[in-house]
């Protein structure tokens, strides 16, 4: 599955930035990223977004994954409306 255009060089630039502490990057659709990295992350994370690339947080949630994996999950959802998608940050607690 490809990423819209308004997003690659949003993925680009985070994937540059902060490739060493990121775990893994996945896409749903075109239009939402999911990164997912360690709780260390979310500060620089959430202000590079912000920042450099007008992100708006619409959306944090959790889940329940101790059946699976031993953690919750918290969800930081970011739309990037120039970008026409989302940036979805996955940090286990």
């Amino acid at each position: 599955m490809n990423v819209l255009p308004g997003l690659q060089p949003v993925l680009a630039d985070l994937t540059e930035r902060f490739s060493s502490r990121i775990e893994a990057v996945h896409q749903a659709s075109p239009n939402e990223i999911y990164v997912h990295a360690k709780m260390e992350l979310v500060a620089g994370f959430c202000a590079q977004l912000y920042k450099k690339w007008n992100g708006r947080l619409v959306s944090l949630f959790a889940d329940d994954a101790r059946a699976q994996e031993r953690t919750f999950h918290l969800y930081y959802v970011f739309a990037l409306d120039n970008a026409h998608g989302f940036v979805i940050l996955r940090v286990p607690v």
